[in-house]
């Protein structure tokens, strides 16, 4: 068994990014594991020893197809895309990164090389999701007006996504998704 991401991203006679990826596995006789979603928890990876659904977000994240898909975007890490989005937006006045284990000191080196000045700190992230988050807005000053949070898995972030966003923010609404 395997799960396949085909991904191209593409404009009317230009193709900015194109590729496959796969991950392999074998179905597992019940399902185990209650992270992820669909199949996951009767995806079992062998190099893992266990299901998808078993696997801690970060270490499902590393494996996935998707992930592998979007690694490298125009052949730079996938995490540079989001910077720069994030660095020439108006919006941004600083970005705190959340990383894995060991890579936030690359992950500095990499805003440094991108010219991404609004990075100012990159935390080690949690295994899961929400761990990440709040180790990341846990180094946010209290003064910060509102709190935005990207996923960087999801590069193509689009200036008026964060115009509508902020906007509804500063309209008086407690939160927006």
């Amino acid at each position: 068994a395997h799960f396949t991401s085909a991904v191209v991203m593409a404009s009317p006679g230009f193709i900015l990014f194109e590729t496959e990826q796969h991950v392999h596995g074998l179905i597992a006789s019940r399902p185990r594991g209650l992270n992820g979603f669909g199949y996951d928890p009767i995806f079992f990876h062998p190099p893992s020893g266990c299901t998808t659904g078993e696997l801690p977000r970060a270490q499902k994240d590393a494996i996935s197809h998707r992930g592998q898909a979007f690694a490298k975007l125009r052949d730079r890490p996938l995490l540079a895309e989001s910077l720069e989005r994030l660095e020439e937006s108006d919006w941004i006045d600083s970005i705190v990164v959340a990383a894995p284990p060991d890579w936030e000191e690359p992950v500095i080196l990499l805003a440094e090389e991108l010219g991404c000045g609004k990075v100012v700190e990159a935390v080690t992230g949690g295994a899961t999701r929400a761990a990440s988050v709040t180790a990341a807005v846990g180094v946010v000053p209290e003064d910060a007006a509102v709190v935005l949070v990207h996923d960087a898995a999801r590069p193509v972030l689009p200036e008026q996504v964060i115009e509508r966003v902020l906007t509804a923010l500063n309209e008086g609404w407690d939160g927006a998704i």
